[in-house]
């Protein structure tokens, strides 16, 4: 039965709140769909920044090296002073076995 508001007012009651819901879980997938795909793209910007950075750093190493070639590198420290041949006394002939005594 129809209260004071008429059957045109239960009917839109009556059909309006499922479609309202049915509205809103539209409204709530497509926010979904767009969180998603907003994960995406950032996640893909992410890569590619990285991708980007890794590359640049490939290629001035490659630079660098390029720049750098024929020239000498740092200066050689100084030899060592050679020490005095008295101070280690040689091992007799046959005494060391990767030495052996010549016969």
């Amino acid at each position: 039965m129809a209260n004071s508001n008429g059957v045109f007012s239960d009917l839109f009651q009556a059909v309006g709140v499922p479609v309202q819901n049915v509205a809103d879980g539209v409204v709530d997938g497509a926010a979904s769909v767009l969180s998603v795909a907003e994960s995406g793209v950032t996640l893909c910007g992410t890569a590619l920044t990285a991708t980007i950075n890794t590359g640049m750093d490939v290629l001035k190493g490659v630079s660098d090296a390029l720049g750098n070639f024929g020239k000498s590198a740092a200066p050689k420290p100084a030899a060592p002073a050679a020490a005095p041949s008295a101070a280690a006394p040689k091992s007799a002939p046959g005494a060391n076995p990767f030495n052996p005594a010549k016969s």
